[in-house]
């Protein structure tokens, strides 16, 4: 599949939990429940799809969306290149108007998530991501979903 990646390989759209991993998604469902709480969702998380993500030497994704989900996300499965962060963009920075030494995580442009292999990372589906490019010989895999 083609989608925000440049290079790369993605697979198809995948719906349901196969069987070898029901606890990765067990897992990812309580996570993301814990974030409809947060986010003020009175409902329970629905798995709309998943799929995963091949990276090879310079292969990127490009900066995007889930659109039509309420969260999304992705665990790290194999993370060789530790440089090459998902970058989370906010639309409401105060990058501009502060002074450096009151930039924090919750005020910059862009914060920068490193790919540390077994991390789930969870988002409301309408900030904007990329993720920087894999400049090492060996492929980062991750799954990536959207819930609804």
């Amino acid at each position: 599949m083609r989608k925000s990646n440049i290079g790369g390989w993605q697979s198809e759209d995948a719906q349901g939990q196969p069987a070898c991993m029901r606890p990765l998604f067990h897992a990812i469902h309580r996570i993301a429940n814990s974030a409809y709480q947060d986010l003020g969702i009175p409902r329970e998380a629905e798995l709309q799809t998943w799929w995963a993500n091949i990276n090879k030497y310079k292969d990127v994704n490009v900066t995007h969306v889930h659109p039509f989900s309420f969260v999304s996300g992705c665990v790290y499965i194999k993370s060789p290149d530790m440089e090459a962060k998902t970058v989370f963009e906010r639309p409401d920075s105060m990058d501009d108007y502060l002074p450096p030494s009151e930039a924090t995580e919750f005020n910059i442009r862009q914060y920068r998530v490193p790919p540390d292999e077994g991390r789930i990372v969870i988002f409301p589906a309408w900030l904007r991501h990329l993720v920087e490019p894999n400049m090492t010989q060996e492929d980062r895999i991750s799954i990536a979903f959207n819930f609804r």
